[in-house]
């Protein structure tokens, strides 16, 4: 992973900052930076125009000049709050749309990354810096800096200029006054960053906390087992120690930033004294008393706050970095349209030829050495005891991991020349921890295959069981679901699964995978539902998991999983015949029934 070193300035990240925050709000960027130079060069013009109106106003002075400069400036000043008025409204827009354009952009970096990536905790780190601590108008934020930067630049110009001609000591010290502050400010800067940097996994187990308090689907466990005086604690526990850490970075700016600015006020001081000694020996108009005065106040206001502004801009930019970071994270997941179209329909077999695989991070392999044949057409079903390497397999089947070692082919191809866009779009897969969508019956279904008709969604509701169900719920097939939401409607845990299960059904792809989503359900329904599975199947292939064998019995064959191999293979009459550990499985679990049912 690419980071950027934290000690080098975020300078030379400036045009990428820029770049981005043009392509998010042009116009607005534009109109920001004219209004901000307008501003500038009018507030030092209007030094000279002060100098001369009030040199008119001197006994014997000529009329007509008072009247044009009064013009002159009054016009500039109008100038001036048409500028001020404008920057504050397209300032807003700006920092809305690069706000916007960011979290696309954050979203979609993150919708590219692969599962494995997801497996690493360092990515998760980097995802919480790049989104939490980087707020919405961060980009923007840092953008104004410059504008606002350039508009102090050219006070700070004139003044000096101005300021210079008349003494340039005077200038000189009300230039380096400005000094301090800055390096006060970029100091603090720096330390606020690092602070926050270093409390990223605190912040991500105050932000998880969080969630399990004021979430629906851990309320039920926290109040059962009165757990929220815990986690409460947990969570104060935390923010008292990052309150500590940041009063303590608070502290040390403060007192650099104390020390900052009593040398600035000194240094401020003596350039007033040194001008006001000067102005008693007559040396001065009375327009340039006046006038050197208003300069030496806008330089002093225009150097610290460019100062200041260089450490506030110093401060806002060191966050992107880690924006940038994440934007710039090498994806291990292919695009989605490389690759070669998906055989449809099978026609051969899938097989895993010698695959090994290892999680990220994990020495220990799950699967090793691991040779199978689905033949197209065929119901398989796989079981084994926790931790077989099952739930590993279907991953692998899918694509959303690549082995360690060997390969998988789909009809003799490769499963990494395939498109993945093209694999995804002929599977159909329910997982154990299926996602339960806060939104209607109708889109809950529908996300299985985005664009299918009313009467598809309902024919895949049928199809899973799910349609009394429907017809209970208020608005039918446009109830909302779940608690998130006004009007919506909570279900039981086999309610959902069979919502799920019609996501499943819905997609009609050439392989249809289903790990263990009916655990919710009691065997005689998960029975039922299964066979129907089968019998909608027809001549597709598919996998079943399952943790109660009788299910097995409606697959053409089984593979037993042991220790990430395949132990035995065969139909349940074949296996149960063969004496092996899948017979000892069936019958431990026969036995537990019995057990039960005599209970």
């Amino acid at each position: 992973m690419k980071v950027f070193d934290r000690k080098q300035s975020p300078l030379p990240h400036f045009p990428w900052i820029i770049a981005n925050a043009f392509r998010a709000a042009p116009v607005e960027l534009v109109m920001n930076l004219a209004a901000s130079l307008i501003n500038g060069t009018v507030a030092g013009v209007m030094l000279l125009m002060t100098q001369r109106v009030i040199d008119a106003v001197v006994p014997g002075a000529p009329p007509a000049p008072l009247v044009r400069n009064l013009i002159y400036l009054g016009a500039l000043m109008l100038v001036n709050q048409v500028a001020g008025a404008i920057t504050p409204v397209t300032n807003n827009y700006m920092q809305d749309k690069t706000a916007r354009y960011t979290r696309y952009r954050v979203l979609q970096k993150a919708a590219s990354l692969s599962l494995a990536q997801f497996d690493r905790p360092d990515t998760y780190d980097l995802i919480h810096r790049a989104t939490n601590n980087v707020p919405g108008p961060a980009m923007s934020m840092a953008v104004t800096n410059l504008y606002q930067m350039a508009n102090m630049a050219i006070r700070v110009g004139s003044a000096i200029a101005f300021v210079g001609s008349i003494s340039p000591w005077v200038a000189a010290g009300a230039c380096l006054a400005a000094l301090p502050i800055g390096w006060a400010g970029t100091r603090q800067g720096n330390r606020m960053y690092t602070m926050f940097r270093q409390q990223t996994t605190e912040s991500r187990m105050a932000s998880y906390l969080t969630g399990l308090m004021t979430e629906r689907a851990p309320a039920t466990e926290l109040r059962a087992y009165q757990l929220l005086r815990f986690f409460i604690g947990r969570w104060q526990a935390v923010f008292r120690k990052q309150t500590a850490q940041h009063l303590e970075t608070q502290k040390q700016g403060v007192r650099e930033g104390w020390l900052a600015d009593l040398a600035a006020a000194t240094l401020y001081l003596g350039a007033l004294v040194y001008l006001t000694d000067t102005a008693g020996e007559g040396l001065l108009t009375a327009g340039t008393v006046v006038a050197v005065a208003g300069a030496i106040r806008l330089l002093r206001g225009s150097a610290t706050g460019l100062s200041q502004l260089a450490g506030t801009m110093w401060t806002s930019a060191l966050p992107l970095l880690d924006l940038r970071t994440f934007l710039e994270l090498p994806t291990e997941e292919r695009p989605l349209d490389e690759g070669v179209p998906f055989p449809a329909p099978l026609s051969g077999a899938i097989r895993f030829e010698d695959v090994s695989f290892a999680y990220p991070g994990k020495a220990e392999p799950v699967l090793t050495d691991m040779s199978l044949e689905i033949r197209a057409g065929e119901r398989i079903a796989l079981v084994g005891a926790n931790g077989a390497g099952k739930s590993t397999l279907i991953k692998l089947l899918l694509g959303l991991y690549q082995p360690t070692s060997g390969r998988i082919t789909y009809d003799g191809l490769d499963l990494r020349e395939i498109a993945p866009a093209s694999l995804r779009a002929n599977v159909s897969c329910i997982f154990q921890d299926f996602a339960r969508y806060q939104m209607t019956v109708a889109e809950n279904i529908g996300l299985g295959r985005p664009g299918a008709t009313e009467a598809e969604v309902a024919a895949a509701a049928g199809q899973a069981g799910a349609s009394e169900l429907v017809k209970s719920l208020p608005g039918g097939l446009n109830t909302m679901l779940g608690k998130q939401f006004a009007g919506g409607m909570e279900l039981s845990g086999g309610q959902w699964q069979r919502i799920a299960l019609a996501r499943a059904f819905v997609r009609g792809a050439q392989l249809i995978v289903l790990d263990e989503p009916t655990a919710a359900l009691d065997p005689r329904a998960e029975l039922d539902l299964f066979g129907k599975f089968v019998d909608l199947a027809g001549g597709r292939t598919a996998v079943l998991i399952s943790h109660r064998l009788g299910v097995a019995r409606l697959a053409d064959r089984i593979f037993v999983l042991d220790g990430g191999r395949v132990a035995e293979s065969g139909s349940h009459g074949e296996l149960l015949a063969a004496g092996g550990l899948y017979a000892e499985l069936f019958r431990t679990q026969a036995q537990w029934y019995e057990e039960e049912a005599a209970s």
